[in-house]
């Protein structure tokens, strides 16, 4: 009888070959033109939201 090689447990030799992908951090400023557009509409609706809300107190404080 021939002796049989047994594989090894665990992973496989070739399984790091290559070096786990590092995290790249998020890039600073607007990739392009439409992201900042983007941006400044949001913060708008935001501040405008602020502006209702304030508004809305000033009317029913006011009333009183």
């Amino acid at each position: 009888m021939s002796e049989k090689t047994e594989k090894p447990m665990g992973l496989p030799p070739y399984y790091w070959a290559k070096p786990p992908v590092k995290a790249r951090p998020p890039t600073r400023g607007f990739v392009n033109r439409q992201q900042k557009q983007f941006y400044l509409i949001r913060v708008g609706f935001a501040l405008a939201k602020i502006a209702a809300a304030a508004a809305l107190v000033l009317l029913i404080v006011s009333r009183f």
